[in-house]
């Protein structure tokens, strides 16, 4: 019995070296268990601000590609307005040649009737109110073609500004389907 005493005592004595390790083994882990509590609920407000980033950026997305969709349609009407001030602008030009051709066949008759001074002053007086309104239509669609110009100017520029929006548009838009992805990725390891 001695010997078997002893070897409790010995036994004791490991049991009581045993629970002091424990307890420091606890004490470790109870403040690593409350380590944990406190990051898991700042993780937890993270995903709570990712979730909201996420709404954020898919409402944006949505205007984005509401925009986008709206300067398709308006770059299409520009290409319609161009297309139609191109029509006039040769239409134009047309009817400035056939003017010009009419002034100078006026100027002709002009000569012929001045031959026939005598006979002819009423076609003359009429020749005359007729170049003056041939002069004045013809000066008049001078200041149109300018205006038509420069709003072909400003539609080419509307139009250049507007594809430079929409390349900026798409880079933001590809740019955010990435940080959709990452953010996607780190809800997913959360």
């Amino acid at each position: 019995n001695v010997a078997r005493i002893g070897v409790l005592e010995a036994n004791v004595v490991d049991l009581w070296d045993n629970v002091y390790s424990n307890a420091t083994t606890l004490a470790t882990l109870k403040t690593d268990h409350e380590d944990n509590v406190v990051r898991i609920g700042v993780l937890e407000a993270n995903v709570v601000d990712l979730w909201d980033n996420v709404y954020s950026n898919a409402s944006t997305l949505a205007t984005l590609k509401t925009d986008h969709e709206d300067n398709v349609v308006r770059i299409g009407v520009l290409e319609a307005n161009v297309v139609d001030l191109w029509d006039n602008v040769y239409s134009n030009a047309s009817t400035l040649a056939t003017l010009k051709t009419d002034h100078e066949n006026n100027v002709v008759r002009i000569g012929v009737l001045e031959a026939n001074v005598v006979d002819l002053w009423d076609n003359v007086y009429s020749n005359a109110s007729t170049l003056a309104t041939l002069k004045t239509d013809h000066e008049d669609n001078v200041v149109r073609i300018g205006v038509l110009e420069a709003n072909v100017v400003d539609l080419w520029d509307n139009v250049y500004s507007n594809a430079s929006t929409l390349a900026t548009l798409k880079t933001d838009h590809e740019d955010n389907v990435v940080r959709i992805g990452v953010l996607e990725a780190n809800v997913v390891d959360l």
